[in-house]
């Protein structure tokens, strides 16, 4: 064991030229063992590598968790350190002894484990899936942009349009978009609407037992809470009809267009997943985005990367040896999950135009560039803070382990095992991707630094007023907090985790009514605190100079939320009806249901593979 016993004040020998910052460094995640005597023993959670600091050292120490080159490392500390105490060649020191002793990593040591590797290329079968919902002119919109901009390979891909129509006469109109394109350019899509979905589900319920009926109704059918908005039910009949295939599902209100915003560099980062955000005044700033030579936002990487393996996906994207800068600012903590095994599950892109999200608050979250385009000049930043109309995305191809992102644009590796979507509700893809995380600890999804037009043909705008109301709590929120919190970290076969996860369903649909009402409001209070301290930090980054228009809107955004954090009143779920007179009731029922879903849900994916063949 490395004993690393220090303080700031110790001098170390060791010359500062024997680090370059060309390199980037992160502390270790470490845990660590108070000890007498002010002391603590520190032990890497991935190496098993250990040493002895102080309760100083180790403070600042977990101060610099992110990939920095040594120069920003040392400035980080020396914010910390009181006046006097510490110079910077003593800090140099005291980083290179940590990293001697194994607890501070080099980004250009970890990443020679990463290796390009030249996959195998097989070209694996895609299942096409247009969602629409009683939106018959964006539909035809969608199938005119995709017969421009893609080429359809019938034999070997499907198609499908897949209508959650409440709408009759939407229903018909969108039936009617398919069978036109069909006969006018020969469009191979295949029309999914009520008819069909029915004699889908007689098929599937014949090939399994009539105890996994009632899943098969709750995950896919339109007759169960047909009040409630449906958001994940399309979503899940993508998966059926997918099953073992690259899945990719579209919006239906956007072009079928690739276009390349101003800010992509074409870069690689790997770990981190941070989107950016520009803002237009005028749709003529968004079209001069340039549209691809190869404009179909599905061809080449946003397929050819699902499935492959980390050292792969490099290869694809044309890296040969990777560079430290690909772990900048990627925390520490997550680099377990960033392995030779690690394989991309599911890929996706930006946006150009209205963002898709139903409040504007994430723009005052933004970091750095991004804040600065969004606070603008008084009068764009008043029409920022209302117009749905911006770039929303990566610049560079991100390969990270963060999956709670939706896009209009998304594809999933549907030979992997995946969860199915909470068919009910806006937020959908949040417990999802949590789940998805959980079943691949080590999977991937690439963002790609291009951008699709989404365009809903109806006039959206954002409530100014609603940005100074504090956080609410969805139930996607809370149901996915619960599954973070709950679920075991020790790693387990794919089968028993999905059986966990059944089981946490299963238990909240049995909580009692006044424990699951306290558990609500701890987690509604969790979400103000969360908001809080991160507008806090945006205004502490931001600094002075930050225009006293953006400084007075965040501050009310952090009043509105210290107060509900210190009133948090009576606690709902945001998203359920406002009519609804028994919303716990409803929570447990539909959990229940859930939670019968997931313990049949390879069963029924297994026999979607069946009836598809």
């Amino acid at each position: 064991m490395s004993n690393v016993n220090y303080s700031f004040s110790i001098d170390y020998s060791i010359p500062s030229s024997e680090t370059g910052d060309t390199d980037l460094f992160a502390f270790d995640d470490c845990i660590d063992f108070p000890l007498p005597g002010n002391q603590h023993l520190v032990r890497s959670k991935r190496t098993g590598r250990q040493g002895i600091l102080t309760s100083d050292a180790l403070f600042a120490l977990r101060q610099c968790n992110r990939f920095r080159p040594w120069n920003s490392q040392i400035d980080e500390i020396s914010k910390l350190a009181q006046p006097g105490a510490a110079n910077r060649d003593d800090i140099r020191n005291v980083l290179e002894s940590t990293r001697q002793a194994g607890l501070v990593v080099s980004a250009r040591e970890f990443l020679a484990s990463l290796q390009p590797a030249t996959p195998q290329h097989a070209e694996m079968p895609a299942t096409y899936c247009i969602l629409t919902c009683d939106r018959p002119a964006a539909l035809s919109r969608l199938l005119d942009s995709l017969r421009r901009n893609h080429h359809f390979q019938p034999d070997r891909n499907h198609y499908f349009v897949l209508d959650d129509s409440r709408n009759t006469e939407n229903q018909q109109q969108n039936q009617a978009a398919v069978d036109q394109a069909r006969k006018k350019w020969g469009s191979p899509f295949q029309y999914i609407g009520n008819q069909q979905r029915s004699d889908m589900l007689s098929r599937l319920k014949a090939l399994l037992p009539e105890a996994n009926h009632d899943a098969i109704d709750f995950l896919l059918s339109d007759k169960l809470q047909p009040e409630l908005p449906s958001y994940g039910r399309n979503r899940n009949w993508a998966l059926v009809l997918g099953a073992g295939t690259h899945t990719i599902m579209l919006d239906d209100d956007i072009l079928f267009e690739k276009r390349i915003p101003r800010y992509a560099s074409g870069d690689v980062a790997i770990g981190r997943h941070r989107r950016e955000a520009a803002f237009f005044q005028h749709d003529e700033e968004w079209r001069n985005c340039r549209l691809d030579e190869s404009p179909d936002p599905t061809a080449g990487q946003a397929l050819s990367l699902l499935g492959k393996s980390l050292p792969q996906a490099l290869s694809l994207l044309g890296i040969r040896q990777p560079s430290p800068s690909m772990l900048h600012e990627t925390e520490s903590g997550i680099l377990w999950r960033l392995t030779p095994q690690s394989r991309v599950l599911i890929t996706l892109c930006g946006s150009l135009g209205d963002p898709g999200t139903a409040s504007g608050q994430w723009a005052f979250e933004l970091k750095e560039g991004s804040r600065q385009r969004f606070m603008g000049d008084p009068a764009h930043y008043r029409q920022n803070i209302t117009e749905r109309n911006c770039w929303l995305g990566s610049p560079q191809f991100q390969l990270s382990p963060s999956f709670a992102v939706m896009s209009a644009v998304t594809a999933i590796d549907g030979t992997a095992p995946v969860p199915p979507y909470f068919p009910l509700f806006r937020n959908e893809d949040l417990l999802f991707g949590s789940m998805l995380q959980q079943l691949h600890p080590q999977g991937l999804v690439a963002d790609l630094p291009w951008a699709v037009p989404h365009l809903p043909l109806e006039k959206r705008r954002w409530d100014r007023s609603k940005l100074f109301q504090p956080a609410g709590l969805g139930f996607h929120r809370f149901s996915d907090a619960q599954l973070v919190s709950h679920c075991m970290k020790l790693p387990l076969e794919q089968e028993r985790r999905q059986r966990e996860f059944s089981d946490l369903f299963y238990t909240l649909s049995e909580t009692p009514d006044p424990l699951l009402s306290r558990m609500m409001e701890e987690q509604l209070m969790l979400e103000r605190s969360a908001r809080i301290h991160k507008l806090t930090q945006g205004l502490e980054e931001a600094g002075d100079q930050a225009p006293a228009y953006w400084r007075q809107d965040i501050l009310a955004i952090i009043q509105a939320n210290q107060k509900g954090l210190m009133e948090p009143g009576s606690v709902r779920f945001a998203d359920f009806p406002k009519s609804q007179a028994q919303p716990l009731e409803l929570a447990k029922r539909m959990w229940h249901s859930y939670a019968d879903a997931l313990y049949n849900w390879q069963s029924i994916v297994g026999a979607a593979k069946m009836l598809n063949h």
